[in-house]
């Protein structure tokens, strides 16, 4: 019987993680590995301790994410945002339902309810993080996912985020992730890409991580 390969190990743990957390994806293992890489984005959001910080989450569902910042950030109001609804919040372990709201709606599109949240939200979240995914067919994907993570900086950027706060994004790597990198080392004190260890062996699938919004 052959060796067995120390990245599908890793995976493997990853899926064993998440179920024995009561995590409803494994994704919630990468922004768990995400926020140890990183540490300032929690420790700095510890500093608000008494105050109220606001997350923003693109692409939300099934709510994993969700659960992640539910849980690492007791003094988190968040918004989820995802072109499908979640049905149940309360299902969702360590979310805490009095302080999230999950919202249906595009964020490409000039839906009314998105835009009214951004204005409500305008300069204001400690964090934003995207998930964003177009759904994968072979062709072009890496291009798809470009424009998702274009989007997520945007609004980031120019509409929500408070001066010293973070963004989390995932991006297919591609040659136009470099000059997003770029945009972003301009835009917070530091810019960092990295591939948590849960990420399957062979995907593109990589983390956009910028710390310390300049304002």
């Amino acid at each position: 019987m052959g060796a067995k390969n120390p990245r599908m190990a890793v995976l493997d743990f990853a899926s064993r993680e998440a179920k024995r957390s009561q995590y409803c994806s494994r994704a919630a293992v990468k922004l768990e590995q995400l926020l140890l890489k990183f540490p300032k984005v929690l420790s700095s959001l510890d500093k608000h301790k008494g105050k109220v910080v606001k997350c923003v989450d693109l692409g939300c569902h099934p709510g994993s994410w969700l659960q992640v910042l539910s849980r690492k950030i007791t003094n988190a109001e968040i918004y989820g945002f995802d072109l499908n609804e979640i049905e149940s919040l309360e299902s969702l372990k360590y979310v805490d339902v009095k302080r999230t709201r999950t919202f249906q709606c595009d964020v490409f599109e000039s839906d009314a309810l998105f835009n009214s949240l951004r204005v409500q939200l305008d300069k204001n979240v400690n964090l934003l993080t995207s998930d964003m995914m177009a759904k994968t067919t072979g062709h072009d994907d890496a291009t798809a996912s470009h424009e998702l993570a274009v989007r997520a900086f945007e609004l980031a950027t120019k509409d929500l985020l408070a001066k010293d706060a973070h963004f989390v994004c995932k991006i297919f790597e591609s040659e136009e992730t470099r000059a997003l990198k770029m945009e972003a080392k301009k835009a917070f004190a530091s810019a960092s890409l990295f591939r948590p260890d849960a990420v399957r062996k062979g995907s593109r699938e990589i983390y956009m991580v910028g710390v310390g919004f300049k304002g």
